[in-house]
């Protein structure tokens, strides 16, 4: 995993701020250039997950993003499933 900080450039710094913007943080634009409104969603996104906040992405950043996507996709699954089991009560009984 490379470390991302302020003036780092590429795709990985856009599937970041893509990954931030997915989950809600602020970012001015998603150019691939990180920023200082990228440094601060990371920042912010850090403080939220009860790591120290320094604004850099690194790895212990990284499981904690990986893993707020994942809980963010099984929310989103979790709500199309409601009808589901309704159906699945209403045929059992």
């Amino acid at each position: 995993m490379q470390q991302l900080i302020r003036g780092s450039i590429g795709p990985l710094v856009k599937e970041l701020q893509d990954s931030l913007k997915t989950l809600g943080y602020e970012i001015d634009d998603t150019h691939g250039t990180y920023s200082a409104s990228t440094e601060a969603a990371v920042a912010q996104f850090q403080t939220d997950s009860e790591l120290d906040s320094d604004g850099s992405y690194g790895p212990d950043t990284h499981k904690a993003l990986e893993a707020a996507l994942a809980a963010a996709e099984e929310g989103d699954d979790e709500e199309g499933d409601d009808t589901k089991a309704d159906d699945t009560t209403e045929a059992a009984t």
